[in-house]
């Protein structure tokens, strides 16, 4: 059950609302940039928006694109050999559009010097060398607006120039010094996003070594069983319901599969397969109902470990994203929000993480926020409460997954 995304609210630089930075490019010639650049982004504290995160909407596609590069507080643009893809009622390409709408931008140009081939590199078709024109005139346009950075073909360059210009940019925003980073001849990253590498190492570490086993209840003595994550793959009588309907309500599992079967809304699936199911929706959310020991935690422990041992990217997740198991039976205090009470679990005694390493990750973010057990929460009342933090969190989180586990009756 896909939990629609809404669009992000105004950004400030704190930890609830790092700043956001919307990738404006021609895609297919640069996707391999893209990827290099946002991960400059992450490495910066920022939030990355992009064609990667549009979600299923009501909007044509432009729309959509002009409003997320509007809401950014600034635009990087990555400009090579294409023009790109000219709307039918514009003169413009989508991404000289894009940079027409942004409030503030960086710009980053494939210096002239290296090697080109027309028919590969140039926009394909019939207007190759009218497109070529208008390039030529957009870059001559931003190039009066600004001094772009030359990148030549080594992604590594460009991720640690764009680094560097967040962060200065970043400093001229709360007036603090420039960044030294030089490039990837230099100490390659600040010494903040070091500190952090090493805490996510020793987190991942923990982590594995503490969701590894699942305890067994019945016993006299304490048994602890191994998880084993290749279990995530087998289907385990899971349906995936692809109306959409946010109203819809079952008993229980037979209940459940009656009325799917009934509407043809079945589709019965391995859990790896439901990412790439909502990959292919536009969604960032899943919802897993179940009855009572079907294996919900278990599963949910599987994907934590899986993401940690295997990579996330091999089960249709982003790549480099970080699970954190979220017990909300533990839930206590609702005053403070669900950033509290992540913050609150990253900096249990079990993890024995640095103090304020929750604050240090949200802020990275790219997480798979994995909570379980909604329906353990003590009232109704509390947990409308906990649905609202999770739908606020889809809104100011569009870089993370976010994975619910419940009971039917819950």
């Amino acid at each position: 059950m896909p939990t629609a995304n809404k669009p992000a609210e105004k950004a400030i630089s704190d930890a609830r609302h790092p700043y956001r930075v919307f990738v404006s490019s021609t895609y297919r010639d640069n996707i391999e940039r893209r990827k290099a650049v946002q991960n400059a982004i992450t490495m910066a504290g920022m939030v990355w928006h992009g064609m990667e995160i549009f979600t299923a909407s009501t909007h044509p596609t432009i729309e959509e694109c002009l409003r997320y590069a509007r809401e950014a507080d600034v635009l990087v643009g990555i400009i090579a050999w294409r023009y790109g893809w000219i709307p039918g009622n514009s003169d413009k390409s989508i991404t000289e559009m894009e940079y027409d709408a942004a409030r503030e931008r960086l710009m980053f140009l494939l210096d002239s010097t290296v090697s080109v081939s027309p028919d590969k590199d140039f926009d394909p078709g019939p207007d190759r060398w009218k497109k070529q024109e208008k390039l030529d005139a957009f870059k001559q346009r931003f190039s009066q607006d600004q001094m772009p950075a030359l990148f030549n073909e080594t992604t590594l360059q460009l991720q640690a120039q764009v680094l560097k210009a967040l962060q200065d940019w970043r400093g001229r925003c709360e007036g603090l010094p420039p960044s030294d980073l030089r490039g990837p001849e230099a100490d390659s990253l600040p010494k903040a996003v070091d500190d952090l590498r090493e805490e996510i190492e020793s987190y991942c570490l923990k982590a594995d070594a503490f969701h590894a086993t699942l305890p067994v209840a019945g016993f006299v003595t304490q048994l602890k069983v191994p998880i084993d994550i290749d279990d995530i793959y087998i289907p385990l009588r899971a349906m995936i319901d692809l109306r959409g309907v946010g109203e819809a309500c079952f008993d229980d599992a037979g209940h459940a599969e009656k009325v799917l079967r009934e509407c043809n809304a079945d589709l019965e699936i391995a859990l790896p397969e439901a990412f790439r199911q909502l990959a292919e929706r536009g969604r960032r959310g899943l919802v897993i109902l179940g009855d009572p020991g079907a294996g919900k935690t278990t599963h949910l422990k599987r994907l934590l470990l899986w993401c940690l041992r295997k990579g996330s990217e091999t089960i249709d997740l982003p790549a480099g994203m970080l699970p954190v198991f979220l017990p909300l039976r533990e839930l206590r205090d609702l005053e403070h929000g669900l950033e509290a009470f992540i913050q609150e679990q990253l900096n249990s005694p079990h993890l024995m993480t640095r103090h304020g390493f929750g604050e240090r990750l949200l802020k990275r973010g790219n997480l798979l926020f994995l909570l379980d057990g909604l329906d353990e929460v003590a009232d109704l009342s509390r947990r409308e409460q906990v649905a609202k933090w999770i739908g606020e969190a889809l809104r100011v989180s569009p870089a993370s997954r976010f994975v619910v586990t419940s009971r039917f009756a819950g």
